[in-house]
């Protein structure tokens, strides 16, 4: 996998969601190699934000986001075509928002969790809640989660982050769009 030109769906437009679109876009010009970056957000105030003003005011404040990050809420529009798919939205939303948006994943697509807990009705962890809803085989799915804070990241400030993959070449490809060194 390479990661220029690639295309990139976020499902969820809070603040991790809307961090984690700008690490990627900044890695990506750090590299100087083009990417596509599309959030789905369910409110048309913030999609309006991040459109007009490359803000999103209510989650980041004053944070600036990169020319190359849209939003809509059309959530399967967002997807479709994209080769990475980031899912960041509340863990009892999951299960709902794979199920509306399944039909439109590309069948290679790289799906990211960026998901914190299980879902409570359940007690499934979000790679079952996946891999139910998907269909989705282990080395398409990648968990990155911290000890970090959304806010930390977007200011640039010193944090960590794993990236973990049963599959270590995918894991490796999911990093080094992340990366800016």
């Amino acid at each position: 996998m390479t990661t220029d030109q690639v295309t990139v769906a976020i499902l969820g437009a809070g603040s991790w969601g809307t961090t984690f679109a700008k690490v990627l876009a900044d890695a990506a010009a750090f590299r100087e190699e083009d990417i596509t970056i599309r959030l789905w957000a369910r409110r048309d105030e913030v999609v309006d934000d991040i459109n007009t003003n490359h803000t999103n005011s209510e989650y980041l404040d004053d944070i600036v986001l990169p020319d190359c990050i849209t939003a809509s809420n059309d959530a399967a529009k967002v997807v479709r075509g994209a080769e990475l798919v980031v899912v960041a939205v509340p863990a009892q939303q999951a299960r709902t928002t794979l199920h509306q948006v399944a039909d439109a994943i590309g069948e290679r697509a790289i799906l990211v969790s960026l998901i914190k807990g299980l879902e409570q009705s359940t007690q499934a962890t979000m790679s079952k809640v996946f891999a139910q809803e998907l269909n989705l085989p282990s080395e398409q799915f990648v968990v990155v989660s911290g000890p970090n804070l959304a806010k930390e990241i977007a200011r640039q400030e010193p944090t960590a982050t794993v990236v973990a993959c049963e599959h270590e070449n995918t894991a490796e490809w999911v990093a080094a769009m992340t990366a800016s060194e």
